[in-house]
């Protein structure tokens, strides 16, 4: 705050904790902080092709990637001072030294067969059998020491793992992220009379992420197509260059999840005394689903690729239904009642949409030329089954409420909320309805939706998901002279976001919401669209729930090329550019911004995100021969 000192005049650290802010000191924390690491990293890649016959080649390729770092993390013993002389809350009694050094490598190799015969020309085929293996492994050792008698001393920061003297505590673990991949794939392509188009796949793939029963995954695809315009009756047309025709069904695996996930393993590094004397130990902490297995997603598609009117218009259309099943969540516990989270194959997810794209390329004369694109996509979300057999309840509001649900007909993560009918005026027309523990005059207006007399979840209902309805997106260039110009501009439609931002701010150093300050409900005022003001948690209702719609402006560009030549002959380009990131946005959302992504299941919500920066910038460039 700048309202109080950084340093002292007698030269100790400053402090604000006393009652006005509390944010802390900085400059303490830079000036005794001494953090430093250091890191050697290889990454190299060899690779050797043989031809034994014609038409057949052999690649083998083999990366290796492989680091070596360590660091420390060294904090004296000192104090901050609030400006009456007491102590202030920021301070590290115990001197802290943590020593940290790990070694993690990693290879991939990759094999290859390719046989592309030649038959005639009439027939074009390709066919390919591969072998690709990869593995991440490597340790991490931790030395962590507190005592008052840590000298400020770099010399004495490198702990040594084997010391366990002065209460130093070691640690040695696996990388986070290690893992084991292999996999086994054949593909074909074949091509007849540059008309028929045939890709055949089979992939088979291992991760040692899953539990040893559910390793492998089997994973075909087939695709076909067909170029009408290179057929005999399309000849003599003139209105489609190229028209061709394809569809393809098959299936993709998703194996992204953290080592060990099934395996459910103590928590270490637990003590407890008896007495004087400390006695380590461990717990079983938490549940794990031993039987994890692969997300499959299964998709089918069916599209168009079309130019006409001499090139000058192309495009593509594609319908397409994807289903993931057993998709991998994690899950919270209190959906299943008790703890944490788990990881699980918790439901199958349907997307069912249509997707068209359109460019038109004009090159009017000599000097002025054109392209515009654009693109919009319907989509349809939908749950189609729940493994745990209930709903699963997401979207923590940080408040002790949840705000989303995934649950089977609903779109996934879709917002669960109370519905609301105004304000309540006065204590009559509380003790007229049902209402929740703390409603007071200015408090929304719950809704008995199931006329019980009592306002639970039963009465929340589903009011829509962050997933759009539509996506789209407007793009152009233009030419003129030495001017050029770009445009792009996206938006989304039919989505919702949850707005806690007009929730409750507790503290005193927060700004609140302008409606709150200026608009809130004040006794006598009959306000029945913002509430009064409350230190109470707000219920998760659909005060909260705003459109998601928008329209934003990615990227302006304006920019002029000077004739170099006149200016020296070995300069190549000189190019002047004026530029502008995320200038506008239209929105009827009240919050900072409506672009919320996140976990599928919760995403959306709008508790602490940063606006969206504008930038504005202009350059130069210059290219020399």
């Amino acid at each position: 705050a700048p309202i109080f000192n950084a340093l002292n005049t007698d030269g100790t650290f400053g402090n604000t904790s006393n009652g006005v802010s509390n944010v802390g000191n900085p400059y303490a924390t830079l000036k005794t902080t001494n953090d430093q690491s250091y890191g050697n990293r290889l990454q190299t890649n060899a690779w050797v092709e043989y031809k034994p016959l014609k038409g057949v080649t052999f690649k083998s390729q083999f990366g290796v990637d492989i680091e070596r770092n360590s660091g420390w993390n060294y904090t004296p013993a000192y104090k901050t001072f609030l400006p009456n002389g007491k102590e202030g809350a920021q301070m590290n009694d115990d001197a802290d030294v943590g020593f940290t050094k790990d070694s993690i490598y990693q290879w991939v190799w990759d094999n290859y067969l390719t046989y592309a015969p030649v038959f005639s020309a009439n027939h074009d085929l390709k066919m390919m059998v591969g072998h690709t293996a990869e593995r991440r492994d490597g340790w991490v050792n931790r030395a962590f020491i507190a005592n008052k008698n840590i000298p400020n001393d770099e010399a004495s920061w490198k702990l040594n793992f084997a010391d366990t003297t002065n209460g130093q505590q070691n640690f040695r673990d696996p990388i986070g992220n290690y893992f084991r991949r292999e996999s086994f794939f054949v593909r074909t392509n074949y091509k007849f009379k540059n008309k028929y188009l045939v890709n055949l796949t089979f992939r088979t793939d291992a991760n040692s992420n899953f539990p040893k029963s559910n390793r492998w995954g089997s994973f075909p695809s087939v695709g076909i197509g067909w170029i009408a315009t290179n057929e005999d009756f399309m000849d003599k047309q003139l209105l489609f260059s190229n028209l061709k025709l394809r569809a393809s069904f098959g299936f993709v695996g998703n194996d992204v999840i953290r080592p060990g996930a099934f395996d459910l393993r103590p928590q270490e590094r637990l003590f407890t005394y008896f007495g004087t004397n400390r006695v380590n130990g461990a717990i079983i902490a938490g549940i794990a689903d031993p039987n994890l297995k692969w997300e499959v997603v299964k998709e089918f598609d069916l599209g168009v690729e079309f130019s006409m009117l001499g090139n000058k218009l192309s495009g593509e259309i594609d319908f397409y239904n994807k289903v993931a099943n057993n998709a991998l969540f994690n899950i919270p516990y209190a959906s299943v009642g008790f703890g944490n989270s788990f990881l699980t194959n918790a439901a199958n997810i349907a997307n069912t949409g249509v997707e068209l794209a359109l460019q038109w390329n004009e090159k009017v004369n000599t000097q002025f030329g054109y392209t515009v694109k654009g693109n919009i996509s319907y989509n349809k979300n939908e749950v189609r089954n729940v493994g745990l057999g209930r709903a699963l309840n997401f979207g923590s509001l940080n408040n002790g409420f949840t705000a989303t649900q995934t649950l089977v007909g609903q779109p996934i993560g879709s917002f669960w909320v109370y519905r609301t009918n105004g304000i309540f005026q006065n204590a009559d027309e509380i003790n007229a309805q049902p209402h929740v523990v703390g409603t007071v005059p200015g408090s929304l207006k719950i809704v008995d939706v199931n006329r019980d007399g009592i306002i639970d979840n039963l009465d929340r209902e589903h009011v829509g998901s962050y997933q759009p309805t539509f996506h789209y997106g407007l793009s152009g260039t233009a030419n003129w002279k030495n001017v050029d110009f770009s445009i792009d501009v996206i938006g989304v439609a039919g989505n919702k976001v949850y707005n806690g931002k007009k929730g409750l701010r507790f503290g005193s150093n927060y700004n609140i919401e302008y409606d709150v300050a200026v608009d809130r409900w004040v006794p006598g005022s009959n306000n029945n669209t913002y509430p009064g003001a409350s230190n109470a948690t707000p219920y998760p209702t659909d005060y909260f729930i705003e459109s998601g719609s928008f329209v934003r402006v990615n990227n302006i560009t304006i920019g002029y090329n000077f004739s170099s030549k006149k200016i020296n002959k070995h300069l190549q380009k000189i190019r002047f550019f004026a530029s502008t990131q995320n200038p506008f946005i239209f929105t009827k959302y009240s919050g900072f911004t409506p672009e919320l992504p996140g976990n599928q299941n919760e995403a959306g919500i709008e508790l602490n995100i940063y606006p969206i920066s504008a930038s504005y910038l202009v350059g130069l460039n210059i290219q020399f021969e």
